[in-house]
């Protein structure tokens, strides 16, 4: 496995995909974290997209400590699913910063790197019933673990069809919708009958006895005529709420979104000291991920970030510093008016220009000066 794993690092590096210092970093990082009764896949995020998911139920709490203290050390965002009130108080204690969602049974330990991201995509979670709700809340808290946006809707069962009319405007601009539903399990396939997107039905064991504890509503989903209608299983908010958080995400990477930019490795100077300057704009403001200087070169100062494929931003320290008003990386991304409405919104300039009429594209300035321009 180890071995694989290098092969693909080395295809990358000589396909010009990955820099040097990254490939050295992977290559010297374990895949796999041996906590005796614990294995973690240190390596799920670069195969996957995404770090792997704790399910907790089962789990001691001492277990669910060394698993977060890990991830903690790893710059991994952590979630766990299935976790009782006794679990998250031991972990919390120890990890204020993380979140317990009592009714979804869900903790969250987000990673100081990824606090602020841009939103990857955007998808509406549904529920036919208010008794739906801890299905839905463990899909809701699954997609904004991975940066999704999304949009509640409740209780808007077939029982009162009228109502989900009322709320299709809510559904426009989805990447998907994941539908929560019990009892018969006819929401999914009225939603599939009204959105251009890919729909995933969550049956839940809500309903009396012929429901058979959601089995009912699962085999109607498995019947469903809606050709964007696909069923996951039982209760399982999480998965619904992942499948829905990979195709938004994708989508969203495909348009190029402000996490996945797409450009080769650039530079761009900024002066001594002004790291965490740095790290507001470009990893709180625009959700870049930051990563690890190989040791050789921390003490030079800067800060450095992953992009689409394997490419990187670098910020490195310049002396006297300049700030570049002329030549300048260009981003590409799926919404200018809304990056250009949190930019406004941090008071920084947004000037818009139309020189290339089949570009349409804007211009502005780092924390030091530099020229920016993002295009859609």
């Amino acid at each position: 496995m180890q071995s694989s794993r290098i092969e693909q690092l080395a295809k990358r590096l000589l396909d010009g995909k990955l820099a040097l210092e990254e490939f050295v970093r992977q290559a010297e990082s374990p895949a796999t974290a041996d906590l005796d009764e614990a294995q973690l896949d240190l390596d799920r995020a670069r195969r996957c997209g995404y770090p792997e998911v704790v399910y907790g139920a089962g789990k001691s709490r001492e277990t669910l400590e060394k698993i977060f203290r890990r991830f903690s050390a790893e710059g991994i965002d952590a979630l766990a699913t299935r976790i009782n009130a006794e679990q998250a108080a031991h972990v919390t204690e120890i990890f204020p910063d993380a979140r317990y969602n009592s009714l979804a049974q869900t903790l969250r330990l987000p990673s100081p790197a990824n606090n602020g991201r841009a939103a990857r995509g955007r998808v509406t979670v549904v529920t036919a019933g208010t008794s739906d709700l801890p299905v839905a809340e463990e899909a809701r808290e699954t997609l904004e673990w991975m940066g999704v946006e999304v949009t509640m809707v409740f209780d808007v069962g077939v029982a009162g069809p009228h109502r989900l009319i009322e709320r299709l405007a809510e559904f426009e601009c989805a990447d998907a919708v994941v539908v929560v539903a019990g009892m018969e399990g006819a929401l999914p396939s009225v939603v599939g009958g009204h959105v251009p997107c890919p729909v995933i039905a969550v049956p839940t064991s809500v309903g009396y006895g012929a429901n058979f504890g959601g089995v009912a509503a699962l085999l109607s989903m498995l019947n469903s005529c809606a050709a964007n209608v696909s069923v996951v299983n039982i209760d399982a908010g999480f998965k619904g709420g992942y499948l829905a958080g990979l195709i938004a995400s994708r989508a969203n990477t495909k348009k190029g979104d402000a996490n996945l930019f797409g450009l080769d490795h650039v530079q761009v100077a900024i002066p001594r000291g002004s790291e965490p300057q740095a790290r507001a704009f470009y990893g709180g403001l625009l959700g870049l991920r930051e990563i690890e200087k190989p040791p050789a070169l921390k003490n030079r100062g800067g800060v450095w970030y992953q992009l689409g494929d394997g490419r990187q931003l670098h910020l490195g320290v310049e002396e006297p510093f300049s700030p570049s008003k002329k030549a300048h990386p260009c981003f590409a991304v799926p919404s200018l008016d809304e990056l250009a409405k949190l930019l406004k919104q941090n008071t920084l300039p947004v000037t818009w220009d139309e020189a290339i009429a089949a570009a349409r594209r804007f211009h502005t300035e780092d924390p030091f000066g530099n020229r920016l321009e993002f295009v859609k």
